[in-house]
């Protein structure tokens, strides 16, 4: 605890001088008093970590009924598949974000050159599902490691995101995140 200490300090000496900083800090990081001593303001986030060791049975079996619901429904309608255009993964981001009055940050020149960097490294997934006629429903943005597989985004078209499709392809990233896990 005392060197996570001492390294966060020394980190934060080293940093350039700025008129605004943001740092989005993983969740294993636990002290964040460094950061409040040196000025920063402290605000929560939360994310959600699913232990992949269980079976697939029991991870469904952990899903809310609704979700599995919604992932059964969407299932008879919709295919998940996977596809490496961005661009349309990031116009459906878009218009989650403009349905809720937002504009979309992951329409940047930083997301894609992340993109492009773990395309390189065969270390994302655009997970998309379609309808018979071809028609987007909705898409999520899946980057992982050696260890660990985030959700960076995902979005629905407002007017057919009661089909269920973002469930679906909740349900498609933990069952191809299980995948590479093992």
């Amino acid at each position: 605890y005392e060197i996570e200490k001492d390294l966060t300090v020394a980190l934060l000496e080293q940093l350039p001088s700025f008129d605004m900083l943001q740092i989005n800090c993983h969740s294993g990081i636990t002290n964040m008093l460094p950061f409040v001593w040196n000025g920063f303001d402290e605000m929560a986030r939360y994310t959600y970590v699913i232990d992949l060791t269980q079976s697939e049975e029991e991870l469904w079996g952990a899903l809310r009924e609704n979700i599995r619901r919604e992932s059964r429904k969407a299932r008879k309608q919709l295919a998940v598949a996977s596809t490496s255009d961005l661009e349309a993964c990031i116009r459906l981001i878009g218009k989650s974000y403009a349905r809720q009055g937002n504009p979309n940050p992951f329409d940047s020149p930083a997301m894609r050159r992340l993109d492009a960097a773990c395309a390189e490294r065969g270390r994302r997934d655009i997970l998309v599902a379609r309808d018979p006629r071809g028609e987007m429903h909705a898409a999520l943005y899946l980057i992982w490691d050696g260890k660990v597989t985030y959700y960076l985004a995902g979005g629905a078209d407002p007017e057919l995101r009661t089909r269920g499709a973002q469930s679906l392809l909740v349900w498609e990233a933990i069952v191809r995140s299980k995948a590479r896990s093992v």
